[in-house]
């Protein structure tokens, strides 16, 4: 498994879940517009509120996805350190890859599964700073990091 060739798959797949966001935006806009064109009053009034408030929570949702595109790509720019740090995946002896400082939650490319792990999460509190050959436990299960990447 290559770093780089990982990122670039999430970044992909972040990519892709933008354009589809886009996508909704673009038919709420037009859906509003088409609310724009009736006249049934309070159910009017209430139909484009509605849609305002889909619109702001796409918004934000896009704002999220361009920060964490943006993150990944920084990753890629990092060094392997023996510790873990944002940046770093990890890969464990149950055959488990953690990507550690961006919580994506599971992703799925063609190298395998990654879970991607906030810093700020119980789990990335445990991941920061370990090692090669440290033993984590997730979920009643103990893992040991064979290698770092």
């Amino acid at each position: 498994m290559n770093k780089k060739q990982c990122i670039e798959e999430l970044v992909k797949i972040m990519t892709d879940e933008l354009q589809e966001l886009k996508q909704h935006q673009s038919d709420l806009q037009s859906a509003l517009q088409a609310e724009s064109r009736s006249t049934a009053g309070d159910k009017h009034d209430t139909s484009r509120a509605m849609i305002h408030l889909e619109q702001e929570k796409i918004q934000f949702q896009l704002g999220n996805i361009q920060k964490q595109i943006v993150a990944l790509q920084q990753f890629e720019k990092q060094p392997v350190s023996e510790n873990a740090q944002s940046g770093s995946f990890l890969v464990l002896d149950s055959g488990q890859v953690i990507l550690f400082g961006i919580g994506l939650g599971r992703k799925k490319i063609k190298y395998g599964e990654v879970f991607c792990v906030a810093l700020d999460t119980p789990v990335g509190q445990q991941v920061l700073g370990k090692s090669i050959g440290d033993v984590l436990t997730f979920a009643g299960r103990q893992a040991t990091i064979v290698k770092l990447i």
